[in-house]
């Protein structure tokens, strides 16, 4: 998804694609945060 965002948006001016950056740094820290509930719940629901 990064780099299809990237490449779309480096037509633009760089402001543009630092704007993305931060975007894009933002979703992969939900995505972490999501792996890391989801493996906890995981473990729970083995262990049960």
């Amino acid at each position: 998804m990064a780099l299809m965002n990237t490449l779309m948006i480096g037509q633009l001016n760089e402001t543009s694609i630092a704007a993305v950056g931060i975007a894009n740094q933002f979703v992969f820290i939900f995505i972490i945060i999501q792996f890391g509930i989801h493996s906890g719940v995981a473990i729970f629901t083995a262990q049960y």
